[in-house]
């Protein structure tokens, strides 16, 4: 009787530990590719600056690239990590270019995401250092939809 009952005790811890490992694998998180919308305002007078479109791309080893539709910058870099339960947090760079193609500015963001579903919310910023080391900082706004 003994037995059986610490075997019924194992099948169950079984089952519990098989349901929890297929929970987490249907649980996708941040990885994946995303569309945006990014809206960057100024982060004292609320006044927007620019709206753009970007695609975004969470890798499984914390990596993140991340492009955007505008001539004057290119392809981001950096990483990402999971906060607690479905927040996220990354930091990216890019470089952006003047009207004639020479280094404008090497720009880091900042940016805090809630994860609901297949769409994410963000708040964040963007500093951007100037070759002769003077900065400037901008807040954003970015909405994310999941790519299927």
């Amino acid at each position: 009787m003994k037995r059986m009952l610490e075997s019924c005790a194992l099948l169950a811890l079984a089952l519990a530990a098989m349901q929890t490992i297929a929970s987490a694998q249907e649980t996708r998180g941040i990885e994946g590719p995303w569309q945006t919308q990014v809206h960057v305002y100024d982060c004292d007078t609320g006044a927007t600056v620019r709206d753009i479109s970007s695609l975004n791309l969470f890798m499984h080893d914390g990596s993140i690239t991340e492009t955007a539709i505008n001539i004057m910058r290119i392809s981001s870099v950096g990483t990402w990590k999971h906060v607690h339960g479905n927040t996220y947090r990354a930091t990216f760079w890019f470089y952006r270019y003047t009207p004639a193609f020479t280094l404008a500015s090497l720009a880091r963001a900042d940016n805090d995401i809630v994860l609901t579903g297949d769409h994410f919310d963000i708040t964040g910023s963007v500093t951007d250092t100037f070759p002769d080391g003077s900065s400037s900082r901008s807040c954003v706004t970015i909405t994310g939809e999941r790519l299927q």
